[in-house]
């Protein structure tokens, strides 16, 4: 096991790599309000991601592996869900609500909706490998997307230059896996859309609680972004987006083991969940600020210290979340982790409602917001796997 999660860190860690260095040349040639006004789009956009949860990735990860024919209505729901955005967006573009063009706004939805089925159909087969390979050719072509307009002249640095930056090597390398899967992917008969909303039906008590928790958390990842973005400056949201950056980079490798634990006969293997976030977040934390003090340093021509440090705390909790969530999830348990993400979302509209009233525009209260939220949630999950385990 432990041979197999290294050589998967050694593929992510290629990948982070390769977006470290692009949000280098994305605030150098951007800069740091382009970069801000990206990061909310994507927060918007992981919203309309929603849609594709009428079978959700938590649910299907695991029915992939317990029946054969899950896959029939899982192919079915991307098709379904893809075909009923067109509308939308046609009304999203007829009513003007976006400047971003709407063409480019479908296909990066669909291309990175196809990316979130991948990674749950590797998942369940067992072949992250073939997963994180394809993330590390996006990366890389990104990489050199960016690096040629950084180093030539004439080109309009606007949002929609780097949605297309980011939308092309994801299209290429998508397209690419669904082709090497075909024998899989594409001859895998769908099912009838009767077929489909009966199994719905069918299956909707134990569905309802995976809607509620799916939302939840999608709420609960972008409740931040999108709240603070109304009151702070989008270079504000942008300095901010590179200390996630630098959290990427390193607990991106902690990704790896989380995406590994999604398989039973690898959770089987665990035989303690409690002494990990402690040995391994100390080491996870100097290495998150020495290369964060670099990164920044290059990005910004400061250190933030202090700002760093504070983010640097969250690692503690964040090992604590997944492992206890992965163990969670296998048992199909998933009121606790609800639970948790609302207490969170709580707590961030509260350090919002008071920014706001208060007139607080600090990075540090962002993060200080980030850390509180992150240990609430361990702490509640903490909580109940004690009480399981008692």
């Amino acid at each position: 096991m432990i041979k197999k999660i290294l050589k998967l860190s050694a593929i992510n860690t290629l990948s982070a790599g390769f977006n470290f260095l692009s949000t280098i040349l994305i605030v150098k040639s951007f800069g740091l309000s382009i970069l801000g006004e990206f990061t909310v789009f994507n927060a918007l956009i992981s919203l309309f991601l929603l849609a594709y949860i009428i079978l959700p990735p938590n649910y299907s990860v695991f029915k992939l592996q317990d029946e054969e024919t899950y896959l029939q209505y899982f192919n079915f729901n991307y098709l379904f869900v893809s075909l009923l955005l067109i509308p939308i967006i046609f009304f999203i573009h007829v009513l003007n609500w976006s400047d971003v063009n709407s063409v480019l706004l479908y296909f990066y939805i669909i291309f990175l909706a196809i990316q979130n089925y991948f990674d749950t159909f590797f998942q369940a087969t067992n072949q992250l490998k073939n997963y994180f390979l394809a993330l590390f050719v996006v990366s890389s072509i990104r990489f050199i997307g960016l690096l040629y307009l950084f180093l030539t002249d004439g080109h309009d640095f606007t949002l929609n230059l780097l949605i297309e930056v980011y939308l092309v090597p994801l299209a290429f390398v998508i397209l690419a896996l669904i082709f090497m899967n075909r024998a899989t992917v594409l001859n895998t008969s769908i099912v009838g859309i009767s077929q489909y909303f009966n199994y719905l039906k069918n299956n909707f008590l134990v569905l309802k609680s995976y809607y509620l928790g799916t939302v939840i958390k999608r709420i609960k990842d972008n409740s931040l972004l999108l709240l603070f973005s109304m009151i702070v400056s989008s270079e504000i949201i942008g300095l901010y987006a590179l200390f996630v950056k630098v959290g990427s980079v390193v607990l991106g490798q902690v990704r790896v083991f989380e995406a590994f634990l999604m398989n039973r006969s690898n959770l089987a293997l665990i035989s303690s969940l409690k002494e990990i976030p402690l040995f391994v977040g100390f080491f996870v934390q100097i290495i998150l600020l020495g290369i964060g003090l670099v990164y920044l340093k290059i990005n910004t021509d400061s250190f933030y210290f202090i700002s760093l440090f504070l983010y640097s705390l969250t690692v503690y909790p964040y090992l604590q979340i997944i492992l206890a969530r992965s163990r969670l999830l296998s048992q199909y348990s998933n009121a606790v982790i609800n639970q948790s993400y609302v207490f969170y979302i709580v707590l961030i509209g509260t350090f919002f409602v008071i920014a706001k009233i208060m007139k607080i525009e600090s990075l540090n209260y962002i993060l200080i917001a980030t850390l509180l939220g992150d240990l609430l949630i361990s702490q509640t999950l903490a909580y109940k796997l004690r009480k399981q385990n008692a």
